[in-house]
């Protein structure tokens, strides 16, 4: 599996076990413990990302060892297309996502890898991710080697207040594997934004 549940954060941070093991479902592979949650508030936030979403960042001494899939967070709110539109252009994107979990407020899409990224690759594929959001509407703020996606079949809080739950459940289960360089001539060739951010257009 290639995420990880990270725990409803009651506090400023979480210690690793309220964190799931890699192989519960994370698209990173590396030390997890004496990790930070951190949610910014609105003021803090840049254009694209979503304040109310948790990022895990390293503490002192940690690492990532692997990056096992490059992915993106489509939050329905913050793009023109409605729900069901943005499902269907993902799906039929020159590279379509390996997997595609519906997580109540929007999708996460992850391209799996036909190799991991590894530690003196990181800042690279740190970019990829962001060209990767920047074309399928996603969260810039979650672009990052620190993002926590959510596993299947979990449930999850959202919302400004966290009042919102939903079972986060998978819409697309894929056997692709992509290269880096595959995605990123993907990325570079392709023209306008696949999502365009915006507004979204729900109904």
């Amino acid at each position: 599996m290639l995420w990880r549940r990270m725990a409803h954060p009651s506090s400023a941070s979480v210690t690793s076990k309220q964190i799931a093991t890699p192989k519960d479902g994370s698209p990173w592979r590396g030390k997890v413990e004496n990790w930070n949650v951190t949610k910014r508030d609105v003021s803090d936030t840049k254009d694209g990302e979503n304040p109310s979403r948790p990022i895990l960042t390293p503490g002192p001494g940690e690492s990532f060892a692997e990056m096992l899939a490059l992915f993106a967070v489509i939050n329905f709110s913050d793009v023109v297309p409605s729900p069901r539109k943005v499902e269907r252009r993902l799906r039929n994107l020159p590279l379509p996502p390996s997997r595609m979990h519906h997580v109540g407020d929007g999708i996460e899409a992850l391209w799996r890898l036909d190799r991991p990224i590894l530690p003196d690759e990181m800042a690279e594929g740190e970019v990829i991710l962001r060209r990767l959001a920047n074309h399928v509407g996603g969260d810039l703020l979650v672009a990052c080697r620190g993002a926590c996606l959510c596993m299947p079949g979990t449930l999850r809080s959202f919302g400004s207040d966290w009042s919102h739950t939903c079972v986060v459940q998978t819409i697309r289960a894929g056997d692709e594997r992509y290269s880096v360089h595959e995605i990123a001539a993907w990325l570079k060739a392709a023209g306008a934004p696949a999502i365009r951010r915006g507004r979204s257009r729900q109904g």
